[in-house]
């Protein structure tokens, strides 16, 4: 081997020496970029974490609000219903009240003396019986 092949392969060996330094030196940087990257990445996910279990929180007690309103509007509704019915039940006895008031005072319009209205007055005063709602 010649001294001019032994400077070409040192210079050879020099030249590919610079260049694996260059890679180890770009292979750390890939690394280090890496590594950050993944630490940037756990703490966009730990902020991800956290603004998912405060909106998932919210959601939970937007939901259990909810549910508490539509058993409010449930209940009111039946108070409605009953209320209703309770309203139906004493309209319908005042109807019939007032119709059985104006049977009697058509009855005795129908007696011409005073001593017929008091024979058909007299027995609903003594029971206490009210002509009116």
């Amino acid at each position: 081997v010649s001294v001019d092949e032994i400077d070409q392969l040192r210079k050879e060996r020099g030249k590919l020496l610079a260049a694996m330094s260059g890679l180890k030196r770009k292979l750390a940087d890939i690394e280090h970029q890496e590594e950050e990257l993944l630490r940037e990445l756990d703490m966009e996910r730990a902020l991800l974490d956290g603004e998912w279990s405060a909106q998932s929180e919210k959601l939970t007690q937007e939901e259990d609000r909810l549910s508490v309103l539509r058993a409010r509007v449930s209940q009111l509704d039946q108070d409605m219903e009953r209320s209703r019915t309770r309203d139906l039940h004493r309209q319908a006895e005042c109807k019939k009240r007032l119709h059985g008031a104006e049977d009697q005072i058509n009855r005795c319009a129908q007696y011409d003396s005073m001593s017929s209205l008091r024979e058909l007055l007299a027995p609903s005063s003594r029971h206490g019986d009210r002509h009116c709602c």
